[in-house]
């Protein structure tokens, strides 16, 4: 075996799958050599997902490879995506690609940023943490912010982001169908959850009463937290609710309230560029 080869080879025991495998199957570097072209491919699969997952995904889909020893044999086999930041961030009425990127930072921006990177600190430390109400004009990047949230939260935990007026608009439609119940139960469990463009003009009752208070009255039992983003703060929120309903309206600001801390983002409208 050549100075190269075995370099090589050393370079896949560093490989902590590859080299949990090898160990499981007490394979000999000879078994290794022998199956050079297997581990080689499987090594640039895992260098691949480290260096640059998006573009592992857009090549690849939702599925990888994985070593498979069966009756004496190394082969790769393939796998869904599984692991840190893969397959747990799921979008919900986004007929469209969200864009995300680097976070712009400046002093409009201070508050909401502390406020995120303290709800994700505590989240990741499993302390209890109330969700976050970001609220501001159009354009300024709530949406883009509660995305950077999502998606760090989503290495290790399930996040379920939600375009709100499109699930109001389904809700509305499909309230007597059978798959009406199994779609709010899956809201009402998802770990992590973002209702993005909230806004209750347009609310029928079931909707208020039968989707979105079950929704909020669970995970506020169940500890688990939300996001919202919208244009209006919660003071103007809880107008709209009372005027249409003093009591259901009130029940549902409450909830809201009790689970989340509100912060306006005060910027300037970044898609008049």
């Amino acid at each position: 075996m050549n100075k190269e080869v075995s370099k090589i080879i050393r370079e896949f025991k560093k490989d902590k799958e590859i080299s949990a495998f090898i160990k499981k199957h007490k394979l000999s570097d000879e078994d290794i050599l022998n199956n050079f072209g297997t581990f080689f491919d499987i090594y640039n699969h895992h260098q691949l997902l480290k260096e640059n997952m998006q573009k592992y995904i857009e090549e690849y889909g939702n599925n990888t490879v994985e070593l498979d020893y069966t009756d004496g044999k190394i082969s790769l086999v393939s796998a869904p995506l599984q692991g840190e930041g893969t397959g747990l961030l799921e979008f919900m009425y986004y007929d469209f690609e969200l864009e995300t990127g680097e976070l712009y930072k400046n002093d409009a921006r201070i508050m909401v940023l502390t406020k995120v990177a303290q709800f994700i600190q505590n989240y990741q430390e499993k302390k209890y943490t109330k969700g976050l109400y970001i609220h501001g004009s159009y354009g300024v990047g709530k949406t883009y912010i509660a995305m950077h949230l999502a998606q760090i939260i989503s290495k290790t935990e399930k996040v379920l982001f939600v375009f709100f007026p499109d699930l109001v608009r389904n809700l509305k439609t499909s309230f007597q169908e059978s798959n009406t119940e199994s779609l709010i139960l899956k809201i009402k469990q998802a770990p992590v959850l973002v209702l993005d463009d909230f806004g209750v003009s347009s609310l029928t009752p079931f909707v208020r009463d039968d989707a979105l208070v079950a929704i909020l009255q669970y995970r506020m039992t169940m500890n688990l937290p939300i996001i919202f983003t919208s244009n209006s703060s919660l003071s103007e929120i809880r107008k709209e609710l009372v005027a249409s309903s003093d009591i259901a309206g009130n029940r549902l600001y409450t909830r809201i309230k009790e689970m989340v801390d509100e912060v306006k983002l005060d910027d300037k409208n970044y898609r008049l560029r």
